[in-house]
């Protein structure tokens, strides 16, 4: 009796694990493209706690730059981040600079597509780590994105 439960807590385990790894696991450019409502480049101007669409614990004031896909109402949008698990998860930091894949919440406020994965910084021009590229110029990514919305 007491193997089954201890069983049934590790199968439990794995099954949960398995869970959390999809939600991170990298999703192809074309479905992102796809599955996004905005998809732009943003800068974060500030970040506080609390008072986000569940299971989001923070809230990040951004300012499009410029818009690939979709759009915002005004020029600056709430981004709820940080979903209190250490993986998958995202971040945001005022000042940083990032190309998002963002998903509207039915709270009006909007969340990063497929956590860290949909969330790419940008400095000089290069967006980092995007599609497994060490660096990209920020236009050859424009590029690319607009093959997948055609």
């Amino acid at each position: 009796m007491k193997n089954r439960h201890w069983i049934s807590i590790a199968l439990a385990s794995i099954s949960i694990t398995g869970v959390l790894f999809a939600k991170a696991a990298r999703v192809e450019l074309s479905q992102k493209c796809r599955a996004s409502d905005l998809i732009a480049v943003i800068e974060i101007t500030t970040t506080k706690p609390g008072g986000a669409s569940k299971p989001y614990l923070e809230i990040a004031t951004a300012k499009v730059v410029e818009s690939i896909k979709g759009q915002v109402d005004g020029t600056t949008f709430l981004l709820d981040y940080n979903n209190g698990l250490g993986c998958p998860n995202v971040g945001y930091a005022p000042g940083e600079r990032c190309l998002i894949f963002a998903t509207k919440l039915p709270s009006g406020h909007w969340e990063t597509y497929n956590t860290y994965f949909g969330k790419f910084m940008i400095t000089n021009g290069l967006v980092h780590r995007f599609e497994s590229e060490p660096n990209t110029s920020l236009e050859a990514v424009r590029k690319e994105i607009r093959r997948h919305l055609d």
